[in-house]
């Protein structure tokens, strides 16, 4: 059966051949990382209100109705990553669904993904 490990806590999981990566992480509410301030992300998190996602801003949570379920997601600010001289923030992120079908999550993470982006190319 293949596994998938997870550098974050360094546990190994079987799973099912097939099993999409991002849907196990979803499942077993395994942390993002983001490059951000907490700043940013609760500005972040406020223009996910107003795109029409009701809910409730706390100080480092977010509850939102999302397709006939919830969506929970709690922040945790880490320690900076530091690249020869330059710090970069960074937050620990989990994403928790309940009664979210597995379509209408990808589909939300997708989109958040694309709003998230910053610069590159």
């Amino acid at each position: 059966m293949p596994k998938i490990t997870l550098a974050a806590n360094g546990k190994s999981y079987e799973v099912p051949a097939g099993t999409k990566f991002l849907d196990f992480c979803q499942d077993n509410r395994a942390p993002h990382e983001y490059g951000c301030t907490v700043g940013e992300w609760r500005r972040w998190m406020g223009e996910l209100q107003q795109q029409g996602h009701a809910g409730q801003l706390l100080p480092l949570q977010l509850s939102l109705a999302l397709a006939g379920g919830r969506l929970r997601i709690d922040w945790q600010e880490l320690p900076p990553r530091q690249i020869g001289l330059a710090r970069l923030p960074r937050l620990k992120v989990r994403f928790a669904y309940d009664g979210v079908a597995a379509e209408a999550r990808a589909a939300f993470q997708h989109r958040m993904d694309l709003h998230l982006q910053r610069g590159g190319g």
